[in-house]
Order: structure tokens, then sequence, then C-alpha cells
């Protein structure tokens, strides 16, 4: 089963769906699809390498909604803490190998910063804000470990520093690879021949009940 994201807008609602996993036969996924973007995979094969705890900066220069737009509904959309959020609370623990164990969101109109700790010692702060100049590329990602540096440009260049034998990568294509093709590739596979499934249940259980409490209420957790 495909779920597109957020997988739930409520903590009951989420239960109710732990509930019915639990007998449910199949697969799940969700469509956190940004860990599956060609630089993403490319920064984690470098960062394999590279031990000690991460800094991660997720910047987004997130759209200014239009009054009455569906994602601002908390009924509808779970506003954009929590219908976009979530993508990078998803991201943010893909980069750093794990959840979180401590958590805390300061909220503001149209998004809000989310600040996330890591039992290794690694963070990740997470800028979701609208506001921004149109120029402005949507997306930065910056991972700092170890003396080295890595900078996932609006997913279309990454750029390393610091990594022996690693060079600048450049995607040549129109638009930035965000990882859709590569998920719903995953997912096909996964329901084909009964193999993992993309993101284990779990974690996308996880995921899903912090970017809830972050995106809903705001507040700490740990």
């Amino acid at each position: 089963m495909w779920v597109e994201k957020p997988l739930a807008l409520t903590l009951p609602e989420l239960d109710n769906i732990e509930a019915a996993l639990a007998t449910a036969p199949g697969v799940l996924a969700v469509g956190f699809n940004r860990r599956f973007a060609p630089d993403t995979l490319a920064a984690q094969a470098l960062l394999s390498r590279t031990p000690g705890p991460r800094a991660i900066t997720i910047l987004v220069a997130a759209p200014t909604l239009p009054a009455g737009h569906w994602l601002a509904d908390p009924a509808i959309g779970g506003g954009a803490l929590l219908g976009e959020g979530c993508h990078f609370i998803d991201l943010a623990c893909a980069l750093a190998c794990g959840m979180p164990t401590a958590a805390h969101v300061a909220h503001a109109r149209d998004g809000g910063a989310i600040s996330l700790g890591f039992a290794d010692g690694s963070t990740a702060a997470i800028h979701y804000f609208a506001g921004s100049h149109r120029a402005t590329p949507k997306e930065r990602i910056e991972i700092a470990v170890g003396g080295r540096t890595l900078v996932i440009e609006n997913f279309r260049r990454l750029v390393a520093r610091g990594f022996p034998g690693a060079r600048t990568a450049w995607w040549p294509r129109g638009k930035p690879d965000k990882g859709h093709a590569a998920l719903a590739r995953a997912f096909i596979t996964s329901c084909r021949d009964g193999s993992a499934p993309p993101i284990a249940r779990a974690e996308l259980l996880e995921v899903s009940r912090l970017a809830v409490r972050l995106g809903a209420r705001g507040g700490a957790s740990g």
C-alpha cells in the first residue's frame, strides 16, 4: 500500500494505522522520497566512511501559502510543518542513520524551526520558512563531520569538501531529482519479490509520530 505523506494527521490516527498493520500483510510505503535522491545516496556513501557525530542543517525556502490553502488547514493538510516538514524530519533521520532522542520546535507562520538530537551526538536543524526571494533555491542541505563538509544544493548538485577522492557531482538534468522515481521503483520491487520495504514500518511510524507531535503542537520531546 502506498500512502502519500503525511501518514496521518493525529496520534489517534497513527494508533489505528499501527494496529491495522500488526495483522496486515503486504508492503507499506510513505512518500518520503528525498532519502532516495541521488544526492542523498551519494552523501550517505561518503558519510559511511567518516566516523563521528554529524551536524546536519536543512534549509527550506518554502512558498508563501495563499489564504485558504489546503496545506495550511490542520484538518486537511496538517499545517506546513506536518504536511511538508515530515519530509525533512525523515531526511534528517536518514542522514543521521537513526531516530532522534530529543526534539524541539519553534513555530512560525507557514513554517518553523525544528532541532533534533541523536544518541551518537549528531544534531539536525531544520528551518522551514516562507518569505524568501523567489530566486532562492528551495532546498539546501549541509552535513559537517570530522572536518569535512557535504552540501546538497536543491538536489541538483552535491558538493564534497575534504573527502579524499570525492569530487563535486553535478546531476545534468533539467529538474531536481528528489528521489520520487527511485522510491516508486523500490516499492514496486518490494511488492513483486517480497523483499524488505523501502523504509521499515517501525521507522515510518516513528518519523510520523514525531512529525505529528512537532507539527501539530510544538514543544519538546526527549
